[in-house]
């Protein structure tokens, strides 16, 4: 009895961790190599969404305000590497203000010039926009990206 005590505790552990982590589940919508938390920040958000934010010592924007993407890899599912340029190109978000940005995953502070934000964006004629992360200064919108290595 004791052993089924403990596999059932050591599974329940690693399938809740799986889905706040956004692996599993229907809790996190991943487009590409971005993830989103829909609930977060709503009236009606689950206990699922609510950890991961509390995992991640964050508090959820209103939606009202605010949706966040994260990407930790590419579109091929490499492990996103400083060393790399990286090319972010797409229709312009529906939305009054926004932020690019890249940080350490564990860092919750963001350098002055590592952020392309929508005031100062240049944007192309069909309403897109295309923006190059790289450590090195590139053409148009550059989002600058830190020395050291994600975690």
């Amino acid at each position: 009895m004791p052993l089924f005590l403990i596999a059932g505790i050591g599974t329940g552990l690693a399938t809740a961790s799986q889905v706040i982590q956004g692996n599993f589940g229907s809790f996190a919508v991943n487009n590409g190599p971005w993830r989103t938390w829909p609930a977060a920040g709503s009236p009606s958000i689950d206990p699922y969404t609510r950890g991961h934010f509390l995992v991640h010592g964050r508090l959820p924007m209103s939606t009202f305000e605010a949706v966040e993407y994260i990407a930790a890899a590419d579109s091929e599912g490499e492990r996103l590497d400083p060393s790399c340029n990286y090319v972010i190109a797409g229709a312009m978000a529906p939305a009054r203000w926004w932020r690019i940005t890249a940080r350490q995953s564990d860092s919750v502070q963001i350098a002055q010039g590592e952020s392309v934000l929508s005031q100062m964006a240049l944007i192309e004629p069909n309403n897109h926009i295309k923006v190059i992360a790289s450590r090195d200064p590139q053409p148009g919108n550059w989002l600058k990206l830190p020395n050291q290595s994600y975690l």
